[in-house]
C-alpha cells in the first residue's frame, strides 16, 4: 500500500513539473497597446532590443531581451501590420530587429 501510495505521489509531482515548463514555454498572448506599451520600458538601452521571430496563420511573434529578461509574446495578425513577413523560426540568424523601445533610436 505504501508503495503504491509513493509512486502516485512521484507521478503528480512529475506531472505538476511538466505543467509548469509547458506554461512557461508558451509565449504570452498580447494586444497591439500592450506590446507597443511594453517595448516602451527597458532596464538597459544598450542591452534592451526587440525581435520579430515570424508568424504562423493566426499570430506573429516577437522576442525581447534585456539584462537577465527574455520574454516571448504573440500578437494576432489582425491587429499589428508589419511591412514583411515570414514563417516562424526557431533560428535567431533569421530574426528581424523590430525598431522598438531603445533600438529605435540606434
Amino acid at each position: 500500500m505504501f508503495l503504491e501510495s509513493w509512486q502516485m505521489k512521484k507521478w503528480i509531482v512529475a506531472i505538476f513539473y511538466l505543467f509548469i515548463v509547458v506554461g512557461c514555454a508558451q509565449p504570452e498572448t498580447v494586444s497591439k497597446v500592450e506590446i507597443m506599451t511594453l517595448s516602451e520600458k527597458w532596464k538597459e538601452p544598450k542591452v534592451a532590443i526587440w525581435y520579430y521571430k515570424g508568424s504562423d496563420e493566426k499570430y506573429h511573434y516577437f522576442k525581447y531581451f534585456d539584462l537577465g529578461i527574455k520574454r516571448e509574446y504573440r500578437v494576432v495578425k489582425n491587429e499589428i501590420s508589419l511591412e514583411s513577413t515570414f514563417s516562424v523560426t526557431p533560428n535567431e540568424e533569421e530574426w528581424r530587429a523590430m525598431p522598438w523601445g531603445p533600438y529605435a533610436n540606434r
